[in-house]
C-alpha cells in the first residue's frame, strides 16, 4: 500500500498482491477511501454490538442487569478501536443512543446524564461512550508523559509539541485552541483536549495564583494566543512567583539580572500586562469584584492518572442531579439522608430485582394505574381496592388498605424484635435512614413488603398480611445479604 506523497501511485511492483479496498493491520483497517475506513472500523463494530444486544433484548433483565451486559459484553467490542482511533462525533452519539435504547427498551424515564452517575448520587454507573473515549485518550497522554521522549512512538507527537515545550506542555494550564502550534493528526488533538479538560483550572487564592505556570496558560494571552518563550523558560522562569515578589512584578533590570536574559523591555512588560487583572488584585489583596469560585472538580496529577480516575472525573463533570432529588428536598430530607436513600437498595439486599424495584420507587418511575392510564395502556387510573386515583403515593401510603397493612407491619416488627418503631410516609417510600446499620433488616422487609403490595395491585388482589409473611419467608430464604440476620421470623 503506497503511503504519503505516493498514495496516488497506481503501480503494483514486486509481483505481490496489492490491496484493492483496504488492508488490516493490528486490528485496524487502512484505506485511501474514508468511507471504507469508517464502515470497517466503526459501522461494522456498532453492528456487531447491536447484534449482541439483540440477543439479550427478550430477556427479563433489570436496569442493572442490562447495564452489566453493556459493560461486560457490548462496549468491550469498541474499546480497542477507541484507544487508537479518533471517533466521529456522530458515531459516539449513535453508540450512546444504542446504550439508552437497550437499557430502557423504550423512552428513557431518567436522564442519561443522571444514569451515568454513581449509585450514592442516584445513578446506576451506566456507561457513556463519550466518557469512555475521553478516558482512554487521556491514558495515552499519561503513556506519552511516562515515555519521557525515549520511546520511538513518542517522537512524532513530541515533534509537533516542540514549539510549546514538548512534554512540558502537559504540566501547563493550556487550551489547545490558543497554542501557536499545528497538530495535523486528530488523535493527538483529541487526546490533548481530553487532558485539557482535567488539567484546566482557574486560581482564586494568592497561593494558587503564585503557583500558576506562566507558559501556555490559557488565561495569559498576547495577541489572542498563549505565550511560550523557550529561552526564558530554560533560564528558570516558570511560575508567577518567579517574577512577582514583594507585592509587585520585578523591574526590567531586576528581571534581566535574575534570569540572565537578554531581551527588550517591551517583551517583558508585555508579559506582565498579559497577567489577568483579577490575579493582580488577588496578589495585592485588592478584590475589586467577586472572585470566581474554583470548580469543585479535583485536579488529577498526570503521574496518578488512570482510566478509572479519568472516568470518575468526566462522570462528575457531566452528571446531572436526579429530578427526584427536588421532591426529597421538598419533603425536608437533608443531603446526607438523600445519599443514604440512594444507596439503600444496594446496601440491604443482594437481589438486584428488589434493589431496582426500590430504585424505581425513589425516582418515582414505577408504573401505577395513573401512569399506565396516561400512556393509554390501561382504561382507568383507579385503585382496585378503594376506587381513588392510584398514584405511587396512594398505592403505598394513602390507600386505606395500605394504611392498615403498614399498621399490621409495624405491630409485627415490634413484637418480633422488641422494638417501638412507627413508620411515616417518607420512611415507607424511601426507607428508614436513622440508625441505618441497625435497621438493615427492617429496610429489607419494607422493600419486600412494597414489592408484595405492588405485585398484588398488578393482579388486582386484596392485601393479605398472612400472604405477605409467606412471601417474605420465601424471599428471606434466598437472600444472601447480612441484613438477613437482623430479621426475626
Amino acid at each position: 500500500m503506497w503511503l504519503g506523497a505516493s498514495r496516488k501511485n497506481t503501480a503494483k511492483p514486486l509481483g505481490i498482491a496489492w490491496p484493492v479496498n483496504s488492508i488490516l493491520a493490528l486490528g485496524i483497517h487502512f484505506s485511501y477511501n474514508d468511507e471504507i475506513v469508517y464502515n470497517k472500523n466503526f459501522e461494522q463494530k456498532l453492528i456487531k454490538m447491536k447484534s449482541l444486544l439483540n440477543l439479550w433484548y427478550p430477556r427479563n433483565l433489570t436496569l442493572y442487569g442490562r447495564i452489566t451486559i453493556l459493560k461486560s459484553l457490548a462496549i468491550s467490542k469498541l474499546v480497542y478501536n477507541t484507544s487508537v482511533l479518533t471517533f466521529p462525533t456522530k458515531f459516539i452519539a449513535m453508540v450512546n443512543q444504542a446504550i439508552t435504547q437497550f437499557v430502557w427498551n423504550k423512552k428513557a424515564k431518567i436522564k442519561y446524564r443522571t444514569m451515568i452517575g454513581p449509585k450514592e448520587q442516584g445513578g446506576l454507573d451506566m456507561p457513556d461512550f463519550q466518557i469512555i473515549n475521553e478516558a482512554l485518550k487521556v491514558v495515552w497522554v499519561r503513556r506519552l508523559s511516562d515515555s519521557n521522549g525515549t520511546a520511538s512512538w513518542s517522537h512524532i507527537p513530541l515533534s509537533y509539541l516542540q514549539p510549546v515545550g514538548g512534554l512540558f506542555l502537559l504540566q501547563c494550564n493550556f487550551d489547545l485552541k490558543l497554542l501557536k502550534v499545528h497538530i495535523p493528526i486528530d488523535f493527538y488533538k483529541e487526546a490533548l483536549c481530553a487532558w485539557q479538560k482535567i488539567n484546566c483550572s482557574t486560581p482564586n487564592t494568592k497561593k494558587q495564583v503564585l503557583n500558576e505556570i506562566v507558559w501556555n496558560n490559557h488565561h495569559i494571552k498576547i495577541d489572542g494566543y498563549s505565550v511560550y518563550y523557550k529561552k526564558w523558560h530554560d533560564a528558570g522562569l516558570t511560575k508567577i512567583e518567579d517574577f512577582f515578589q514583594g507585592n509587585r512584578f520585578l523591574a526590567f533590570d531586576e528581571f534581566c539580572s535574575k534570569f540572565k536574559i537578554k531581551t527588550n523591555f517591551l517583551n517583558y512588560y508585555g508579559l506582565c500586562h498579559a497577567i489577568p487583572q483579577k490575579w493582580i488584585n488577588i496578589l495585592k489583596g485588592n478584590f475589586t469584584e467577586p472572585l470566581e469560585k474554583r470548580s469543585e472538580k479535583e485536579r488529577i496529577s498526570l503521574d496518578k492518572l488512570s482510566c478509572k480516575s479519568a472516568t470518575k472525573f468526566f462522570v462528575k463533570s457531566k452528571f446531572v442531579t436526579p429530578t427526584a432529588e427536588r421532591r426529597m428536598t421538598e419533603a425536608g430530607l437533608k443531603e446526607h439522608t438523600i445519599r443514604l436513600i440512594y444507596s439503600l437498595p444496594f446496601n440491604v439486599t443482594k437481589d438486584t430485582r428488589l434493589a431496582i424495584f426500590q430504585y424505581k420507587i425513589i425516582h418515582h418511575i414505577l408504573p401505577t394505574n395513573s401512569t399506565l392510564f396516561r400512556d393509554s395502556i390501561k382504561e382507568h387510573d383507579k385503585c382496585h381496592l378503594c376506587g381513588e386515583r392510584q398514584t405511587l403515593i396512594h398505592l403505598f401510603v394513602t390507600c386505606s388498605k395500605a394504611r392498615l397493612f403498614w399498621s399490621l407491619f409495624s405491630n409485627w416488627w415490634n413484637s418480633k424484635n422488641g422494638d417501638t418503631i412507627t413508620i411515616d410516609k417518607n420512611e415507607i417510600i424511601y426507607g428508614v435512614t436513622d440508625n441505618f446499620a441497625h435497621y438493615l433488616g427492617l429496610n429489607l422487609c419494607m422493600i419486600i413488603a412494597k414489592y408484595y403490595l405492588y405485585t398484588a395491585s398488578r393482579k388486582e388482589e386484596e392485601f393479605y398480611f398472612d400472604a405477605f409473611l409467606a412471601f417474605l419467608t420465601n424471599k428471606i430464604k434466598i437472600e444472601k445479604h447480612k441484613s438477613k440476620s437482623q430479621i426475626n421470623m
